[in-house]
């Protein structure tokens, strides 16, 4: 079993923060809520936490790709099997904090109240 003998080095995470996605999304969120009227620092100080919580997602996605879902253990000479991978976890306990920021922002009530295109026979070329 000679994958449980060398613990492979773990790679560096992309930093999340400095990326451009990260840049453009915290500017779209800031935006929204201040188009909305809501410029209040407690406003702001949620867009940066649902930033943070975000760059936390996106790190377990990475070790979750990296890793793998299941991961194997060797404990002593003869102990040694699979486990859960905690970052699949972890990663739903992020996820759902980031869904409740989301609504606390209103994005569910707005994205529920804007129309979308029912792709009818009613459209034109």
């Amino acid at each position: 079993m000679d994958r449980y003998k060398a613990e492979q080095p773990a790679r560096p995470s992309k930093d999340w923060a400095k990326s451009k996605t990260f840049r453009e999304l915290r500017k779209d969120l800031l935006d929204d809520i201040e188009s909305r009227g809501l410029c209040g620092s407690h406003f702001v100080d949620k867009v940066d936490e649902y930033m943070r919580l975000w760059v936390i997602a996106r790190q377990l996605n990475d070790n979750i790709q990296q890793d793998g879902v299941v991961i194997p253990y060797k404990n002593g000479q003869n102990q040694f099997g699979t486990t859960d991978n905690k970052s699949v976890n972890a990663l739903v306990r992020v996820s759902a904090q980031m869904l409740q920021i989301w609504r606390a922002l209103g994005f569910v009530d707005q994205a529920v109240s804007q129309p979308t295109d029912s792709g009818g026979d009613d459209d034109e070329l």
